[in-house]
């Protein structure tokens, strides 16, 4: 009868010998992660040294492991999960956002139930809490990293199913898209050039920017952190029209520190933008005013973080009717003139979205309560054909 196979990835007896050139060594056969056993063979200065060398070198064999099973803790493995997640090369203000729904929402509600008493009752119950205490975004997020645990854990074979893949999606808003007109935009761009040439409470000039990031804007339909990313290399200012080479964004790492990311949001957002000229003369202006890389840096020469450009944008607006304008905005207007003028696929490419998506009609593009412009082709294909009266 033949000897049944090792277990995958084991080794069997080990057997310690002399070879021939009388050095001690130690050798055992191992099934290694794709079926096939090999003799694995380490030499030592003692019969135990190679013996120890040996052993190290088959556990070296073994795929990694992670010891979960269905009494693991949901913290213990969201732990686990999220150290894997690092490794990725997930974008830093992804794994934020992981971190702060794990830290946040999802330890304190079920951070101790185990993986087999998480059931779809139980995963409904805690998104039904988020929902209520944090809202519809909270409860999306939780929902997308929790999803992300359990199927982990199924992977490593701690649970047999995933408990989520029926639960009860997070309800959808549907909220119509508003686009600033024109004329908003024109007079909101002054607002903002005429804070920039005022002073502040204590009587001095102000050194605020807002007048050129609203521009910019208007002209590109940047992110902000885009646009903070921006250094003077990024621009290929001898073509025409200039070219705007989008390949970072401003992020925050581990240490609360802010950093340029070599690389966008998502791939898509990778795009050569060409500049309106009124775009063209601000960013020309600051590449030569600019001491440091950035066209837009702190007022201590550093990286810009978006955050502090929001306290000032509704400084500018407060008490006026735009108030609750932010610079989101500023892309829903580009994507909707875009879109009406240019098409959806030119839409995505100046935005940045993955051509085909819905997210810029169902987020960024208001819909003009005009058809489209068919009568012509109409009459000319089926005009000709009826019998008038």
């Amino acid at each position: 009868m033949a000897r049944p196979p090792l277990e995958l990835e084991t080794w069997g007896k080990i057997t310690r010998f002399i070879r021939g050139d009388g050095s001690n060594a130690a050798r055992a056969y191992y099934r290694d992660s794709d079926g096939v056993t090999r003799l694995v063979t380490r030499t030592g200065s003692t019969p135990a040294a190679a013996e120890r060398n040996l052993i190290s070198a088959l556990k070296a064999r073994q795929a990694p492991t992670v010891a979960l099973s269905a009494e693991s803790t949901v913290r213990e493995v969201g732990d686990t999960w999220f150290a894997l997640a690092k490794l990725k090369g997930y974008a830093s203000g992804t794994l934020n956002t992981y971190e702060g729904s794990l830290r946040n929402r999802i330890y304190p509600k079920i951070g101790q139930i185990r993986l087999r008493e998480m059931s779809v009752l139980r995963v409904d119950a805690f998104l039904a809490v988020i929902t209520s205490d944090y809202g519809l975004g909270s409860a999306r997020t939780a929902r997308n990293v929790l999803n992300h645990i359990l199927q982990f854990a199924v992977r490593k074979e701690a649970i047999l199913r995933n408990p989520m893949n029926n639960a009860e999606p997070i309800a959808t808003t549907k909220t119509k898209v508003e686009a600033l007109t024109p004329s908003d935009v024109a007079a909101i761009r002054k607002i903002m050039h005429d804070h920039d040439n005022g002073v502040d409470s204590r009587g001095r000039a102000r050194t605020t920017d807002l007048g050129d990031i609203t521009d910019i804007f208007a002209g590109t339909g940047l992110r902000t952190a885009e646009l903070f990313a921006l250094r003077k290399n990024d621009i290929l200012a001898n073509q025409y029209p200039l070219v705007v080479d989008v390949n970072g964004t401003i992020s925050i790492n581990d240490n609360r520190k802010v950093f340029r990311q070599p690389f966008p949001k998502t791939e898509e957002s990778k795009r050569l933008l060409s500049a309106p000229d009124f775009v063209r003369d601000i960013i020309l202006r600051r590449i030569s005013d600019s001491p440091v890389e950035y066209l837009f840096p702190s007022a201590n020469g550093t990286i810009r973080w978006p955050n502090n450009l929001r306290r000032s944008w509704r400084a500018a607006l407060s008490g006026t009717q735009y108030s609750e304008v932010t610079p989101k905005s500023f892309r829903k207007a580009v994507a909707t003139l875009v879109v009406h003028e240019l098409g959806i696929e030119t839409a995505q490419a100046q935005l940045g979205h993955k051509l085909g998506s819905d997210v810029t009609y169902k987020h960024y593009v208001e819909r003009l309560p005009v058809g489209p412009a068919a009568a012509a082709v109409l009459d000319a294909f089926f005009g000709k054909t009826m019998t008038k009266p």
